[in-house]
């Protein structure tokens, strides 16, 4: 089983986002947003927008990562103990 996270899970989604410059509606993808400090260049303006999260984001991914670890955790507990019964 591969390793749950945000990135593995949604990385790959497209969110639409407004340039802060020029208001061009930009496609980008969510594991390009995820990490604090990646940037994006408008392709309209070429204005460079640096993603910066607020704590209450960054307390949110931490949340949700542990959460992923958690689940991953009881799905291997669950495979486990359903390979015993197959014996």
């Amino acid at each position: 089983m591969a390793k749950l996270t945000l990135e593995s899970l949604f990385g790959n989604e497209y969110i639409d986002y407004n340039c802060p410059k020029c208001n061009h509606e930009i496609k980008i993808r969510f594991g390009e947003v995820l990490h604090d400090g990646n940037s994006i260049e408008c392709p309209n303006c070429r204005v460079k927008i640096e993603f910066t999260h607020p704590q209450e984001t960054k307390n949110a991914i931490n949340n949700m990562s542990r959460a992923l670890n958690d689940l991953e955790k009881s799905l291997k507990s669950l495979e486990k103990t359903l390979k015993r019964f197959d014996k």
